[in-house]
């Protein structure tokens, strides 16, 4: 039998429940199959590009006044494609995996039948299926990357400032911030006609003006060998959703629990004061090879790397990779796709000045063809010019 999306009513059973989560996840270190980083462990250190990167690619995305990209874009890099959406816009254009030639617009953003409310925050882009969902306010829309056209799709479900993600062809996920305090669900889970099933919120609290919002920030989704990974602002597990439940696979083991802030929802000037001596970790990426993360720690922004193999945890100095290989700018990634690529994106002003103002005789000597390769872009490109997607594979 399906289970549907809890009510308030039964607001009891879920707190039971997700305490027994709580409690399972307290007991982590019984649990040898478990993943643990210790973040006390971390070592700080300059990591260099060409000790873990095989190969970097630029793709100049092409300009014209079809396909104008403001700041801050979101590229997800597809072995066809490359879709970009425009935040400030709010608009999704696709472009040639190789060429960065410009292909189509997707969608609209208004009120009309096969128009969309706005672009969500998540794994929104399918890469397999090659389809892009949008928040049309009660529903989401969905659209085919290769001709533009909308591929039916009716459940009522409510995204707007959560994240969504999809989980197989025909089944997504909402990941709720609990702005309210209330909110019975941390995740629900639909496919094309109903709401299917739902997982318990934990973090209650009591709603008042001086409570802060984190919005999309609250949940984690990210993406490994084709399963969706968890987690939430407060908990210190990553959980991979099996069958729709939560099964643990990481647990970042701390000084204290991150689910000692819980409490301090409702105070934003304690929380505020509490949290700068937690890691709190706002993005994850993962690879055969690494767990990659960044945090917020005392006031600080860091950037980690944990090696599988090894076991060691890597405090990456600096924040980023240093690019020893082709004279390019440094590097962190924004984003992953299923070939395990690292995809970050720079603006072409940014992109062109910041590389004319390094030395970089030490690159051109050391790998001439590709110093030549990046210098030619540099040369066809304006600074006017649409973004830069950079691509870096790992080493196996």
């Amino acid at each position: 039998m399906k289970r549907r999306v809890l009510g308030s009513n039964f607001a009891v059973i879920l707190l039971l429940l997700a305490c027994g989560l709580m409690i399972s996840c307290k007991e982590v270190n019984e649990h040898s199959t478990w993943n643990i980083i210790r973040m006390n462990d971390a070592v700080t250190q300059t990591l260099y590009m060409s000790d873990y990167f095989e190969s970097v690619e630029y793709v100049p995305l092409e300009t014209s006044a079809e396909c104008l990209i403001g700041n801050n874009p979101v590229a997800y890099v597809l072995n066809d494609y490359i879709v970009v959406i425009s935040l400030k816009e709010q608009m999704c254009y696709v472009f040639d995996r190789l060429t960065g030639k410009f292909i189509r617009k997707i969608g609209n953003k208004g009120i009309g039948p096969n128009d969309y409310l706005q672009t969500p925050y998540g794994l929104i882009v399918n890469e397999q299926e090659k389809t892009i969902c949008f928040d049309k306010g009660d529903r989401i829309i969905e659209y085919s990357l290769t001709d533009g056209s909308v591929i039916p799709q009716s459940t009522p479900i409510k995204i707007s400032s959560n994240k969504l993600v999809y989980i197989t062809k025909d089944i997504w996920a909402v990941g709720f911030a609990n702005t309210s305090g209330n909110n019975p669900n941390q995740i629900v889970f639909f496919d094309r006609k109903e709401i299917i099933d739902s997982i318990p919120n934990y973090n209650f609290f009591t709603l008042n003006n001086r409570t802060i919002y984190f919005n999309h920030d609250e949940v984690i989704f990210y993406r490994y060998n084709h399963c969706i990974n968890y987690k939430h602002l407060f908990n210190d597990t990553i959980f991979k959703i099996a069958d729709m439940k939560l099964q643990p696979e990481w647990v970042f083991e701390m000084n204290k629990s991150l689910q000692n802030l819980i409490v301090l929802r409702n105070d934003t000037d304690e929380l505020l004061k509490e949290g700068v001596n937690y890691h709190i970790i706002d993005s994850i990426f993962e690879t055969d090879r690494y767990l990659l993360f960044t945090s917020r720690y005392q006031r600080k922004k860091h950037s980690f790397m944990f090696d599988k193999h090894r076991k060691q945890l890597t405090d990456v100095e600096k924040r980023i990779f240093i690019n020893d290989m082709d004279g390019g700018l440094n590097f962190w990634m924004t984003s992953t796709n299923q070939n395990q690529d690292l995809i970050c994106v720079y603006q072409a002003d940014f992109f062109k000045e910041e590389i004319d103002k390094m030395d970089l005789s030490e690159q051109k000597a050391k790998n001439p063809l590709a110093f030549q390769k990046l210098r030619t872009l540099l040369a066809q490109l304006d600074a006017e010019d649409n973004p830069i997607v950079v691509i870096a594979k790992l080493k196996k």
